[in-house]
C-alpha cells in the first residue's frame, strides 16, 4: 500500500506550530501590557535636591505628563506639563516628546521600590553608589500628578539610612 503525503497532510502538521506562534505573541504583548499596568503612576526626584531642582513624571497607560523645575531656570520658556506617549523596551523606558530634557530612562526595582534611571545614575548604582539628581522614584498609591504627594527621601532606596549630601558638592553617595 503507498501512502500519498500530499497538501492537506502538510498543513495538518503545519496547524499547532501557527497556533503556538499566535499564542506566543499573545503572551508577549500580554507582558508588555503588564509591564505599563506595573509602571503607571507618578515618579519623582528624591526630597533632598527637591529644593534645588526636581522632576516630575506622571505615567498612566503609555501617556504621559512631564513636569521639571530648577534654580537654575529654563534655557527657553517653556510650558509645563509636556505630553506625550512612553514606550517600555526589556528594561527601557522611552518618552516621545523631544522638548523633554531627558528622554530615555532604565526602569528598576531597588529595595522594593521601582525608580527610573538616568544614565548617570545606572552607572553610579552599578559602581555600588547613589546618584539622587538622575534618580525618580515612584511614589506609593498616587495614580495622578494632581494628587497631593511627598518626594520621597532617598534613603528608601537603602537598607540603612544615611545623613543626605549634597550629591552636586559631594557625587554620587554610597548605597
Amino acid at each position: 500500500m503507498r501512502i500519498h503525503c500530499g497538501f492537506p497532510i502538510v498543513i495538518l502538521f503545519s496547524l499547532p506550530f501557527f497556533i503556538g506562534a499566535s499564542r506566543s505573541e499573545d503572551k508577549a504583548n500580554e507582558k508588555v501590557e503588564n509591564k505599563s499596568e506595573k509602571i503607571d503612576g507618578v515618579f519623582v526626584t528624591s526630597q533632598g535636591i527637591a529644593g534645588f531642582s526636581g522632576t516630575v513624571l506622571e505615567l498612566k497607560n503609555g501617556k504621559f505628563r512631564y513636569w521639571f523645575y530648577s534654580d537654575v531656570g529654563q534655557p527657553e520658556e517653556t510650558k509645563f506639563p509636556l505630553t506625550g506617549d512612553f514606550k517600555i523596551q526589556g528594561k527601557n523606558l522611552s518618552l516621545s516628546n523631544p522638548k523633554v530634557n531627558q528622554i530615555a530612562w532604565e526602569i528598576a526595582t531597588i529595595n522594593n521600590r521601582l525608580v527610573l534611571l538616568r544614565d548617570d545614575a545606572a552607572d553610579a548604582w552599578k559602581s555600588g553608589k547613589l546618584y539622587d539628581y538622575g534618580i525618580l522614584i515612584k511614589v506609593d498609591g498616587i495614580k495622578s500628578a494632581d494628587e497631593k504627594y511627598d518626594h520621597p527621601s532617598i534613603n528608601v532606596l537603602r537598607k540603612e539610612p544615611k545623613e543626605w549630601k549634597d550629591p552636586f558638592v559631594h557625587g554620587p553617595q554610597d548605597k
